[in-house]
């Protein structure tokens, strides 16, 4: 359409609506009467049979599905920043490799997962100091084994080195992988667009030993069928999380008690032929409260942390399904 026809028709809307407005200076129009008593004549001209857009809502389902010697390697690539009493921020970028195996099933049908870190690489800023490079960490091939259930429901869960004292390199309240989906024996078929809540509570052991206890509360909505172009079609649902978390380390030597404030959000996109997590995005904001027993004050704290989480190797069956 050129400028001369757009013009012509601004010119016939305009007509109307002045008329309408000197003949009720006093009294109020309802715009919903305009659209319909002078309805543009584009939409007229266009006939009674337009096609109108109709949604499309679907019911899906969704569930954790692993079977007996899964193994699954997450690359997870995150940025940190972290500064504490209001000094100047530590800046950090994360390249680590997480492996989960499915060791067993129970007769419950629940599933024994191991997972370990088993790669770290890191670059750090801090004041003078520039991209300083790292490449361990105690938490390195540090088996710890969790039993769930299809929705993600932790039951049982277990770090063998009990003596060791050591965190993961994203700190105690890092984003973690195996999230809790939905209630035991809730329905677990959504539409599109469904929203739902799970509140609970327990400690997440593949964040440190000893383990960060957590309080949280998660909102999901479920999205939909997202074709990501290079691994068929995939289940989308968004969540956002809050929680209260608290660490404590009691050692002759530290006696340090860490409590956050957390709000975090992400997606996560579902293989919906092996039902595993194929992609998964969180961004977790961190308020912190310190205390160290030999200091007697508390110290505040910021951790902003955005990870993305990609499975790089999925073997079932002995098959390699994902990887090369």
């Amino acid at each position: 359409m050129n400028i001369k026809n757009t013009i012509m028709i601004l010119m016939m809307l305009i007509q109307p609506y002045c008329i309408i407005a000197q003949n009720n200076i006093t009294k109020s129009i309802d715009p919903t009467d305009l659209l319909f008593k002078y309805p543009s004549p584009l939409i007229d001209n266009a006939g009674p049979d337009i096609p109108r857009p109709k949604p499309i809502i679907d019911t899906l389902s969704f569930k954790y599905n692993f079977c007996i010697n899964d193994t699954l390697i997450y690359v997870v690539m995150s940025k940190d920043s972290i500064t504490i009493d209001y000094d100047q921020p530590l800046l950090r970028i994360r390249y680590e490799k997480i492996m989960l195996t499915c060791d067993s099933i129970t007769k419950d049908g629940n599933f024994i997962i191991k997972q370990q870190l088993i790669d770290f690489k890191s670059r750090e800023s801090y004041l003078t100091e520039k991209n300083v490079e790292r490449n361990t960490t105690p938490w390195l091939n540090i088996p710890v084994y969790i039993e769930i259930d299809t929705m993600g429901i932790r039951y049982r869960q277990q770090n063998k080195d009990s003596l060791l004292l050591a965190m993961c390199p994203g700190s105690a309240f890092q984003p973690f992988i195996l999230l809790q989906l939905n209630y035991k024996d809730s329905v677990n078929t959504k539409y599109t667009g469904q929203s739902w809540m799970v509140v609970d509570s327990g400690y997440i052991y593949e964040n440190g030993n000893p383990p960060p206890v957590y309080r949280y509360t998660l909102y999901y909505r479920l999205i939909g069928i997202t074709d990501t172009l290079d691994f068929r079609k995939l289940l989308k649902m968004t969540f956002s999380m809050t929680s209260h978390s608290a660490h404590k380390i009691n050692t002759p030597d530290i006696q340090m008690l860490t409590t956050s404030i957390n709000n975090a959000g992400g997606e996560i996109f579902w293989d919906t032929l092996h039902w595993i997590p194929r992609y998964y995005t969180h961004t977790i904001e961190q308020r912190l409260t310190i205390t160290e027993r030999n200091e007697n004050k508390e110290r505040p704290g910021f951790h902003y942390i955005y990870s993305t989480f990609i499975l790089d190797k999925f073997i079932r069956d002995g098959k390699q399904i994902v990887g090369e």
